[in-house]
């Protein structure tokens, strides 16, 4: 697990976070308080007993040997059986669009990479570095592209138009207009 990366994971009647630190894993749960209470009569108790009957959690806690008392906010969220039933299928729908765009960006960008695009603009750029339009447009797309394919810059929109026009008509337009003769195809990984 690498350090300071945050896990989430749904629970079937909550949600919880772990938190990797040096030498400890930091775990709490966010959990309707009623639901603790076949757990055990103290906070520690119910926190511990949770942790070995959730099949999600006891895959990380299994060995492990809480360090801490246990911290309990019941004031942390507003409990509504009502909003979290509405809430809960509109919240969801706009996350899984959010997280199928985000997938769809990543795959325009590896297939770039398999398909021989990303191979060919650097062949092309090679070829044309020497021109004036290769001087004009050269340093800009060495700065922009290493910040998209590093993902500083992936979610940007102007990121988006320019891969798609640098994949898309630039490399078409200068095949047309006889600036490279290279096949994308050619340097694709097969």
């Amino acid at each position: 697990m690498n350090l300071y990366n945050i896990h989430l994971h749904r629970l079937e009647k909550g949600w919880n976070w772990r938190i990797p630190l040096p030498d400890r894993i930091s775990v709490g749960v966010v959990i309707d308080p009623k639901h603790l209470k076949e757990f055990g009569d103290t906070k520690e108790e119910q926190y511990d007993n949770f942790l070995k009957s959730d099949e999600t959690l006891r895959k990380f806690t299994a060995n492990a040997k809480r360090e801490t008392v246990v911290a309990q906010y019941n004031n942390y969220q507003l409990i509504s059986q009502k909003c979290i039933s509405m809430g809960t299928d509109a919240a969801f729908k706009k996350y899984q669009k959010e997280q199928l765009y985000e997938l769809a960006i990543w795959q325009k960008l590896v297939d770039t990479w398999y398909s021989g695009g990303l191979f060919t603009l650097f062949k092309v750029g090679q070829d044309r570095m020497d021109t004036a339009f290769g001087r004009f447009i050269g340093p800009h797309m060495q700065r922009h592209l290493t910040r998209i394919f590093s993902g500083e810059a992936v979610y940007k929109s102007y990121s988006r138009r320019f891969l798609n026009f640098v994949f898309g008509p630039m490399l078409s337009l200068m095949k047309l207009g006889r600036l490279h003769n290279r096949k994308t195809s050619d340097l694709a990984i097969k």
